[in-house]
């Protein structure tokens, strides 16, 4: 079971409200029924039509996870990570290793990367506990790559995007149950960055017609 705190917030695919968690889960299209995933509620399942995805942060923990899952599934995986803090001996399937900071990833070769996927998920963020972790490191990886990984996302036509967000997006951490219908304050960077993920991948949809 992966841990909730940085998945129950999906962005992208196509997606249900799961009535019991107040997580949104991806649609069936063959049934219009949500799914749940072998990693647990929250997270994504696809039935056949993807063939090969692309994994940011793939060598995390719940990047690696998502690799072994989509293996599973016969899905072809190309996985990109620096290992700033993930770690490859943690991914046991079969996947395609891109040791590269998401970052210093110029357009044209993160285009080259989505071209030929079914799907991107990106699950890649400098953390907002990470010792690494500066103002300006988050504000690099966590939106200006993301954007440009999602503009990359386009310009290859194919692929969908499923984006993930955490709570800290919301700013509040309880004790008090949050639901998605709050409304985000983020009162961190990382949450704030997180926050405008979201906002950019509506946007890149509104724009390219990437997720919904």
């Amino acid at each position: 079971m992966v841990p909730d705190h940085d998945v129950q917030r999906v962005t992208g695919a196509d997606v249900a409200s799961d009535r019991l968690g107040q997580r949104r889960l991806p649609v069936d299209h063959a049934t219009g029924q949500a799914t749940r995933s072998p990693l647990g509620a929250g997270t994504i399942q696809y039935h056949g039509w993807v063939k090969h995805a692309l994994v940011t942060g793939a060598a995390g923990f719940i990047g690696s996870h998502l690799v072994s899952a989509l293996h599973e599934t016969g899905c072809a995986v190309t996985g990109i990570d620096d290992e700033r803090s993930g770690d490859w001996h943690r991914v046991e399937a079969p996947c395609t290793q891109v040791h590269r900071d998401l970052a210093g990833l110029a357009p044209d070769e993160l285009a080259d990367l989505c071209r030929g996927v079914d799907v991107v998920f990106h699950l890649a963020a400098e953390k907002h506990n990470s010792a690494k972790a500066t103002p300006q490191k988050i504000i690099d990886v966590n939106i200006s790559a993301t954007h440009r990984l999602f503009e990359a996302a386009a310009r290859a036509r194919q692929p969908k995007v499923v984006f993930t967000s955490s709570l800290y997006a919301y700013g509040s951490m309880g004790p008090a149950p949050m639901r998605e219908s709050d409304l985000p304050t983020p009162t961190t960077m990382y949450g704030m960055s997180k926050l405008a993920g979201e906002h950019m991948l509506r946007v890149a949809h509104d724009d390219h017609r990437l997720a919904r």
